[in-house]
């Protein structure tokens, strides 16, 4: 199945069908219509339908997105933009839901439980300097920020 092309009417059901169960920002439908050999010019004109009727809104996706990665996920305000930004979101609106949905005091509490848990983890390293490092590079890696990070390290060391 996969490369075949497929005529742009069963693009649009499939489309919209998958818009319906979950959110997909524009890019991503934009490569599903790719994979399926659909000219330029009909790709132009599915998306722009989908978008009319609201089945693709990557305001919304960017919403959705932010809420899942941060609530469940637990990641950083950084690692949430620049995935966002890979999907070809503006940063206007990567501002937007990262501002609606996050706030100082919850991005605290769930980098404070990340790095009591990894502290955890690391109970037989015996080095501080060692282990502050490792703390350091896991929740830089989880996209949190080195100001915020620091401060909660020292205070669980």
């Amino acid at each position: 199945m996969p490369n075949t092309p497929i005529q742009p009417e069963v693009a649009l059901k499939r489309l919209s069908a998958t818009c319906a169960r979950r959110e997909i920002c524009e890019q991503d439908a934009i490569k599903k219509l790719r994979l399926w050999q659909i000219p330029e010019e009909e790709q132009a004109k599915i998306m722009a339908q989908l978008i009319r009727y609201g089945f693709i809104d990557n305001e919304r996706y960017a919403r959705a997105y932010v809420e899942d990665k941060m609530k469940y996920n637990r990641w950083g305000r950084r690692k949430v933009e620049m995935m966002l930004r890979t999907k070809g979101i503006d940063d206007d609106i990567i501002s937007a839901a990262i501002e609606e949905f996050a706030d100082e005091e919850s991005t605290e509490d769930t980098l404070r439980q990340l790095l009591q848990e990894k502290l955890r983890s690391l109970r037989n390293e015996t080095d501080k300097f060692k282990k502050k490092q490792k703390l350091l590079r896991f929740a830089i890696s989880r996209g949190f920020e080195y100001g915020d990070i620091i401060d909660i390290v020292e205070d669980l060391l």
